[in-house]
């Protein structure tokens, strides 16, 4: 990660999404167990039930995820843009640094096994406020609760 395109409070938003599913989660399934579940269908009703769920949640972390990368990216680069030089901007190369940090930052949040009350959290910030000074320190609630 270019972290140069980073200010600390950007970093701390990243750190803050990608914690919020290291709390009390299992490991996520590899791609090949992930597979293997959607090609035998869960026998029991209560199985089906539970693996509708997981599916609309992971949508719902999907969208999220697509929105948060674009915004936090978004912040980052006008971060870089009000704090470095001239000189610096033409170092960074915002128009091919920029896009790979979103994706770096989409890629982190998916890899995260986020709760729903995680999820609406982010929904939440995405709704009531995109600019950085407010979205940013709004993802602390994602924090997973305390047990």
């Amino acid at each position: 990660m270019n972290h140069r395109l980073f200010p600390a409070s950007l970093c701390l938003a990243l750190a803050v999404v990608t914690a919020c599913t290291s709390a009390g989660k299992p490991a996520s399934q590899s791609p090949e167990l992930a597979q293997s579940s959607e090609v035998a269908p869960p026998a029991d009703e209560e199985s089906q039930r539970r693996a509708r769920a997981l599916a609309a949640l992971q949508a719902r972390q999907q969208a999220a995820c697509d929105q948060l990368s674009t915004i936090l990216s978004e912040c980052a680069v006008a971060d870089a843009k009000a704090s470095l030089s001239a000189k610096e901007l033409e170092d960074l190369d915002l128009d091919h640094t920029a896009p790979r940090h979103r994706a770096e930052v989409y890629g982190e949040c998916l890899a995260t096994d986020m709760s729903m009350r995680q999820v609406k959290v982010i929904e939440s910030c995405i709704e009531k406020d995109r600019h950085c000074d407010v979205f940013v320190p709004c993802l602390d609630a994602a924090q997973p609760e305390p047990k």
